[in-house]
């Protein structure tokens, strides 16, 4: 019988044991706001909002004309490049098998124009004009003309073979640095999404989406500063670029339990000194505007006089 208790007790004591492991498993870890994160706003009366990070002038998403296989990509995350600088090679086997022949007649073409030119030269040269007929001169003229017009039309198509190949090269379209490359050497690359996403890297800009309902409050002289999450030591003073009069559906979430989502927003550039604060393409802010309104006189609208009355 002692057996059995014992066997009991253990068998007791594991379950609870497991079940306490799986309980302190469960557990979420509440950061301490006391720890000085939490991050207050410098001015009284303010508008808040959260930004999105990007390059100065907007991040250029950079894609394809072309839909085919990637050949080769000779630039690197981070790399820093120049205008017109080849970023993605495309495959162009298909071009170089063409051009080859598009060449060759080209020579055909210029072939027969000689010839063409020299009967022609030769019938105009004859003295007596009784040994060719007008007829046969002007046929001998036309002639020339329409192997000129092939020739143009041959070396056409050689031109449009090089330009197809030269479109299978992307380019930079602007000095900046690679942030993002998307696809991989042969994978398959067409215009449904953009093969790498670039910028200027000198500056950065942040655009900060302001809730509808704050909207009226933003003025362009106000002042305004960056905070990085759960940094509330290093403010990051913003200088105003533009507003894109244009309020569209909110898609930068917070995460927030209280936050709206039915919502539409007020996008404000601000741009900043990537030497005040370490921050990289994409790092979600949180931004405060002052909402301070400026002291002005009171205008307010007097009632117009009443018309006088005509006897």
């Amino acid at each position: 019988m002692k057996r059995h208790y014992v066997l009991a007790i253990l068998m007791l004591s594991g379950l609870a044991f497991t079940l306490f492991a799986v309980l302190r498993d469960d557990q979420v870890t509440i950061p301490d706001k006391a720890s000085g994160t939490e991050i207050h706003s410098p001015f009284s009366n303010q508008i808040a909002g959260t930004g999105i990070t990007e390059a100065y002038g907007g991040n250029i998403a950079v894609g394809t004309p072309v839909a085919a296989i990637i050949k080769n990509i000779p630039v690197g995350w981070g790399s820093t490049v120049s205008a017109g600088t080849p970023l993605v090679y495309l495959d162009d086997s298909d071009l170089q098998v063409r051009l080859p022949v598009a060449n060759a007649r080209v020579k055909e073409a210029q072939a027969r124009l000689a010839s063409a030119r020299n009967a022609s030269e030769r019938a105009e040269q004859i003295s007596d004009k009784r040994a060719i007929s007008a007829e046969e001169l002007d046929n001998r003229r036309f002639a020339v003309k329409t192997d000129e017009a092939l020739v143009a039309t041959a070396q056409a198509a050689v031109d449009e073979i090089k330009m197809e190949m030269q479109r299978r090269i992307i380019r930079a379209p602007s000095s900046g640095q690679i942030f993002q490359i998307r696809l991989h050497n042969g994978e398959y690359a067409d215009s449904s999404a953009p093969l790498i996403l670039m910028g200027d890297a000198s500056r950065r800009q942040i655009r900060v989406d302001i809730d509808e309902n704050d909207a009226r409050y933003v003025r362009p002289d106000a002042a305004a500063v960056a905070y990085a999450r759960d940094d509330a030591k290093h403010p990051l003073a913003l200088h105003f670029e533009r507003i894109e009069p244009y309020l569209r559906p909110k898609s930068t979430l917070t995460g927030a339990s209280a936050e709206r989502v039915d919502t539409r927003v007020l996008q404000v550039i601000y741009s900043f000194d990537t030497k005040a604060m370490p921050v990289y393409i994409g790092q979600m802010l949180e931004v405060y505007i002052d909402a301070t309104p400026k002291s002005r006189t009171d205008s307010r609208i007097q009632p117009a006089p009443a018309a006088e009355a005509h006897s």
